[in-house]
C-alpha cells in the first residue's frame, strides 16, 4: 500500500449526497480506491491492514489533501462547491494537534472550512471520549463540520451521543 501511495495508484471517488425532496446535490463523501494494475481493490481489502499498522493516518491525510486540491480546481472552474466529508481514523486522536493539522491542510488549499466535514467512526466515541471531545470542539470552533460514521455497528449507546456535539449522525446500515 505504501508503493500504491507513492506511485499514484490510490485515488478518490465521490459518493454524492442528494436531497430527496429537491433532487439537488447537497454534499459528497470522499472514498478511497486502489487501482492495482487495472484491478480496483475495494477499501475493505486494505484499510484493515492500514489500520492495524498505523498507515491509515497517512491515508487520511492523503485523502484530505486530495479532496482540498480537487475542490480548489472546482473553485477555479467556477463549479459550485458542496461540503465533502473525509474519514479520519481514531488513531489521529492520540495527537492533540490533529484539529490544527486538519485546519492547516484546508487552509493550504484555500478551501472555506464550511465545505469540509470530518467523519469519525463509532469506535472513536467509545474508546477516545475525551480526546475526541476536545478535537470536535476545536474543529467546530474553526467552522468545520463533524460527523460520526457507522453508529450502531458496535455496542455504543445513544447515551454516548449526548456527550458530543456532532453535526451529523450516520447510522450503520445493519
Amino acid at each position: 500500500i505504501q508503493k500504491a501511495l507513492l506511485n499514484n495508484s490510490l485515488y478518490v471517488v465521490y459518493q454524492p449526497k442528494v436531497n430527496q425532496l429537491t433532487n439537488k446535490l447537497v454534499g459528497a463523501e470522499a472514498l478511497i480506491r486502489w487501482n492495482n494494475n487495472g484491478t480496483v481493490i475495494p477499501p475493505d481489502k486494505f484499510i484493515p491492514v492500514c489500520d492495524s499498522t498505523g498507515f491509515v493516518k497517512r491515508l487520511d491525510v492523503f485523502m484530505l489533501n486530495q479532496v482540498c486540491k480537487k475542490m480548489g480546481e472546482w473553485k477555479k472552474k467556477n463549479i459550485e462547491l458542496v461540503p465533502v466529508s473525509v474519514n479520519f481514523s481514531k488513531q489521529h486522536l492520540m495527537h492533540q494537534e490533529v484539529a490544527e493539522r486538519i485546519c492547516n491542510i484546508i487552509d493550504f488549499w484555500k478551501i472555506p472550512h464550511n465545505f469540509i466535514e470530518i467523519e469519525f467512526t463509532e469506535t472513536s466515541i467509545a474508546e477516545e471520549k475525551e480526546l475526541l471531545s476536545n478535537t470536535i470542539a476545536v474543529l467546530k470552533d474553526k467552522g468545520i463540520s463533524v460527523s460520526v460514521d457507522d453508529f450502531g455497528s458496535g455496542y455504543s449507546s445513544l447515551n454516548l451521543l449526548q456527550d458530543f456535539n456532532f453535526d451529523v449522525l450516520k447510522l450503520d446500515k445493519s
